[in-house]
């Protein structure tokens, strides 16, 4: 026999044995005795976990030693306080960027006050410098009233 047709052959009763187990392992499944039995050993496992998680929390509580709920409390906490950090930060940009506009314009205010005291202080000069020459003027009248 040639080579292929033994492999044929041999797939061939692999499959057939292949779907035999498959239909007697449904056989076994398929039955409510066997459903209940699973669904009493899942019980069984669920309580089996939760008394060692309660054990395991028990012992970690006792030892003071943080738990899971503990490290996801102190998560949370750290993600709220970066998040304040974070506007913190927004702020204090936002207040050195006000602070600086602030600086240009107090720069511009003290420019223009120092022209208007130089102004105030010419036009000081100025009236000063009328009221002199009024009394050199009133002086002149009487001395011209006089004569």
């Amino acid at each position: 026999m040639p080579d292929s047709i033994i492999k044929e052959e041999v797939y061939k009763e692999y499959k057939k044995l292949e779907d035999d187990c498959n239909r007697k392992m449904r056989q076994l499944v398929n039955c409510t005795h066997f459903v209940r039995r699973l669904q009493e050993m899942l019980d069984v496992h669920i309580q089996v976990v939760e008394m060692k998680r309660k054990t395991i929390r028990g012992l970690l509580d006792t030892m003071k030693v943080p738990n899971k709920d503990d490290f996801a409390c102190l998560a949370k906490k750290a993600i709220t306080n970066e998040n304040k950090v974070d506007h913190l930060d927004d702020l204090l940009y936002e207040l050195l960027q006000n602070q600086h506009t602030n600086k240009l314009a107090i720069i511009s205010l003290k420019a223009a006050l120092q022209n208007l005291s130089k102004s105030l202080e010419e036009e000081s000069f100025q009236t000063h410098r009328i009221d002199y020459l009024r009394s050199e003027l009133k002086e002149i009248k009487k001395l011209f009233r006089e004569d």
